[in-house]
């Protein structure tokens, strides 16, 4: 993409969307409900077999030449559900799940955009800001977007062989792993939490005591209360594989007459991430004229990519199922998009392709331009 000038790695914006599977939530079953299935199925087929035989007998004596392939075929239907329906105990078992799904055993239960919960998968994809080009994409199959933002800008520096000035991600993306990433990758980028967003909505007062508030004195080690009150360490909480939680604790609470409007309590608690600087960092810089302006970038670069590949295209679903293959198959719906984008630019005389093209592209151009004109003809 470089090479035809289409990439200018200014900004790079980072998003996600569910990509419903290839299978009804009908098909969405827990082990109890797969294993009642089996037995029922393995029920029916004795009694099909028994029947069968006696009808066989009975027609051998007035039908010699008779013919069971209904009853064989209807078996072998049983067969195969059967054998779908141990394949998604297996997958239940290996992946720790509570439900799976028999037609897709390996799409996951995710809420889309609508609110509706339905087996699909989570696609990922990284977008340049100058030409809405797709420079990294990739299918999970995480309901959330946590884990998805380092093996995105892995692959961005992959493809184009470096990172750009600046990347941004809705707050799905936020986490202290994320913010750290981006720290040690040099990667300048603007994301959201979640509070971030509801504490900028609600009013003054509403959020006079929400943690935000309390302001931290690295020097002593403790918290300040919007009232000027200390919380002084408390207690250590151990986390398995993280750094421990700090807890601070209000010494002054039980006099305070706003007690009841911050905590429900005797005393006002808050914790500390050993990485809690990342995110304060990130708000202050959100907040601040040039964080909006460049955050304001992700709303026209990334989101409108989704509605072009999978409604302007019809493809509000995946024809194939396996992780491997509809990974394949939503790779091509962006290297569809791409194409597109560069057939445009090149058809508009802007963007130019190796010279092995030059005659095909000589042909396509006037022809290009004459259709254009027929379609302004047709508006008017």
């Amino acid at each position: 993409m470089r090479l035809f000038s289409m990439v200018g790695l200014g900004h790079i914006a980072f998003d996600g969307t569910k990509l419903k599977a290839n299978a009804s939530v009908r098909q969405t079953r827990d082990r109890d409900g797969l294993e009642k299935e089996i037995e029922r199925i393995k029920e029916q087929m004795g009694e099909m077999i028994q029947t069968s035989a006696k009808i066989d007998e009975l027609e051998d004596q007035i039908y010699p030449d008779g013919d069971d392939s209904e009853v064989v075929e209807e078996l072998r239907k049983k067969e195969y559900r059967l054998k779908k329906l141990h394949e998604a105990i297996e997958v239940l078992e290996r992946e720790k799940l509570e439900k799976v799904n028999v037609t897709d055993p390996e799409s996951r239960l995710m809420k889309d955009s609508r609110k509706v919960i339905q087996p699909g998968y989570n696609g990922q994809i990284a977008v340049d800001d100058k030409e809405q080009v797709i420079v990294a994409a990739d299918v999970s199959q995480n309901a959330t977007d946590h884990a998805e933002f380092k093996p995105l800008v892995d692959q961005v520096e992959r493809n184009l062989g470096a990172l750009p000035k600046e990347g941004s991600a809705d707050a799905g993306y936020s986490s202290y792993d994320n913010l750290g990433y981006s720290e040690v990758k040099g990667l300048d980028v603007y994301i959201p939490d979640n509070f971030l967003e509801v504490l900028d909505e609600k009013e003054e007062g509403e959020k006079r005591y929400h943690k935000s508030n309390f302001r931290y004195d690295e020097m002593r080690d403790t918290y300040i209360c919007p009232e000027g009150e200390e919380l002084k360490r408390w207690a250590e909480r151990k986390r398995e594989g993280k750094s421990p939680l700090i807890l601070y604790r209000g010494e002054s609470c039980g006099e305070c007459a706003v007690r009841e409007r911050c905590t429900t309590g005797e005393a006002r608690t808050v914790s500390r991430d050993g990485r809690e600087p990342l995110l304060e960092a990130m708000r202050e810089k959100l907040r601040g004229e040039e964080g909006k302006r460049i955050y304001k970038k992700r709303g026209y670069t990334v989101e409108p990519i989704f509605g072009q590949i999978k409604w302007d295209r019809r493809k509000p679903s995946m024809d194939l199922r396996g992780s491997v293959k509809v990974r394949g198959e939503f790779s091509l719906m962006c290297l569809v998009h791409n194409v597109k984008k560069i057939v445009k630019k090149v058809l508009e005389g802007t963007v130019s392709l190796p010279g092995k093209y030059s005659k095909l592209i000589e042909e396509a151009i006037p022809r290009y331009r004459q259709e254009q004109l027929a379609l302004v003809g047709a508006e008017m």
